[in-house]
């Protein structure tokens, strides 16, 4: 049996990550993979959406697994979207699509933004800002009233680069703010450069944690702190599920949820003393 693993972005490295656990894990089941890359552009992703069921029934692929960001109405099956064929099983797996029929596996943003603003509060920091990933569904807009639900963040939107990062810091820093909280560590690569700009220091004026972890955040200067996901876990939680819908069992379309855990490194600190001059 012949597996898609869709991947929307290539260059985030925690998407390649979770594709490399999930390619493994299917291969545990007996499953063989292929990696299916997203088209770029949103003119370009939705004639992509269109061709990509007759495309993937056309080569023989028996399910499909997509990892990370989907668009609503992406993921419906049978009806149409993002479906491998008719009754093919679809696995949306770290970012669900609202109204999906699709099994999903997505994080906990409750969880992540309890774990962050609450370390963050321990240290001292009030004046925090929050950058998120634009994205064509409501993820991030659900993600941004989580955490204001819980703390007065400044709420920044910018593309998931190191340079939408870099930009969205600037009006953070202009704000005062002491500490970022960023929805990747590409951004919180262009936020390290921002600060590093001003003269400032990480976490000695800035306090950054990004709310995904992958490989190499625990190799930037200074090394990251994160929300880790459980990658290893919820890869072979979709790869068993997919096995038996494959097998004609029955599978539950209730979500699994899975919490990050708070893994403490090295940008973060206590909050300086008196605020931090703009």
């Amino acid at each position: 049996m012949l597996v898609a693993v869709v991947v929307p972005e290539l260059e985030n490295p925690l998407l390649l990550h979770l594709a490399s656990q999930m390619a493994h894990a299917l291969l545990r089941q007996g499953l063989l993979s292929v990696l299916c890359p997203e088209a770029a552009g949103r003119e370009w992703q939705e004639q992509w959406h269109e061709e990509l069921p007759g495309r993937l029934r056309a080569r023989g692929i028996d399910g499909m697994v997509h990892i990370g960001p989907v668009r609503t109405g992406d993921a419906k099956a049978p009806e149409g979207g993002l479906t491998a064929g008719p009754g093919a099983p679809v696995f949306v797996v770290h970012a669900g699509a609202e109204g999906s029929t699709a099994l999903q596996l997505c994080t906990d943003d409750a969880v992540a933004a309890d774990r962050t603003l609450g370390y963050l509060s321990g240290l001292g920091h009030t004046a925090i800002g929050l950058i998120l990933t634009h994205t064509a569904d409501q993820a991030a807009g659900d993600r941004a009233e989580t955490f204001l639900a819980r703390s007065p963040v400044l709420v920044k939107q910018t593309i998931s680069s190191p340079e939408g990062g870099y930009s969205a810091a600037g009006a953070l820093l202009d704000a005062g703010c002491t500490a970022v909280v960023c929805d990747n560590g590409l951004l919180a690569l262009g936020v390290l450069d921002a600060v590093r700009s001003r003269g400032l220091t990480v976490p000695g004026d800035v306090s950054l944690i990004a709310l995904e972890d992958a490989p190499s955040n625990r190799y930037t200067d200074p090394p990251l702190t994160v929300l880790q996901l459980p990658v290893r876990r919820m890869a072979q939680s979709a790869a068993e599920a997919l096995k038996e819908a494959l097998l004609g069992v029955p599978v539950p379309r209730a979500d699994l949820v899975f919490a990050s855990e708070l893994v403490v490194r090295g940008s973060t600190g206590p909050a300086p003393r008196g605020g931090r001059a703009c």
